[in-house]
């Protein structure tokens, strides 16, 4: 990871190569961050709609990063709202 990469940006760009992954793997692809700041990360990034976690049974997820809707379609969803 660089120097001045953060770590929510070391872990898109884990979940970018692919579209999705499991969430092991971006533990595993971060080496230099410990699991909890790996799943706060995920967490935020949740929470601000850029990835979504779905549980795929008992103890695995996989993390698919959202598509953000163009100006088009945010000036559409502002009208209807």
């Amino acid at each position: 990871m660089a120097q001045m990469e953060s770590a929510a940006d070391h872990i898109m760009d884990i979940i970018t190569q692919s579209n999705s992954c499991t969430l092991e793997k971006v533990i595993f692809e971060c080496p230099e961050l410990t699991w909890d700041r790996v799943f706060i990360e995920i967490n935020r990034l949740r929470r601000e709609g850029q990835i979504r976690l779905t549980l795929k049974q008992p103890g695995y997820y996989v993390v698919t990063r959202v598509a953000q809707p163009d100006a088009t379609q945010r000036a559409i969803e502002r009208k209807v709202a």
